[in-house]
């Protein structure tokens, strides 16, 4: 590879090494529920995100002609399978979160349905 792309393989890790770090950091505050947490980082992942996008996008293009970079390569790609999974876990964490709690809140408003039923016109128990 040329050296002109070496600083580009140094930002790749360095971006994938703080997307991996920050996708641990969601992972936490989401077992928490810190919300707020969750939210504040939101911004920085998606922006993080589309770099790495960019640069690999960039890092490809530039080290296609050339098998030499090859293990370093195959690094990158295990890393950012990594990260993927990462974010499938954080994901699948999210949506079981969502699901318990709307389940909550269905059994909150049927048990508050149920009880409005329970007392006819003169405040007695039906």
């Amino acid at each position: 590879m040329a050296d002109s792309a070496i600083p580009d393989t140094r930002s790749l890790s360095i971006l994938i090494e703080s997307l991996r770090t920050l996708l641990d950091e969601e992972f936490l505050f989401l077992g928490s529920k810190d919300l707020d947490a969750v939210e504040s980082i939101q911004e920085k992942k998606m922006s993080l995100m589309e770099e790495l996008g960019n640069l690999w996008s960039n890092y490809l293009e530039a080290s296609s002609d050339s098998n030499e970079d090859l293990p370093i390569k195959k690094e990158f790609q295990s890393k950012l399978i990594d990260c993927r999974d990462k974010h499938i876990r954080n994901d699948l964490l999210l949506k079981k979160q969502l699901e318990i709690t709307k389940n909550l809140i269905q059994v909150i408003t049927n048990r508050s349905n149920d009880q409005v039923n329970i007392y006819n016109r003169l405040g007695r128990i039906s």
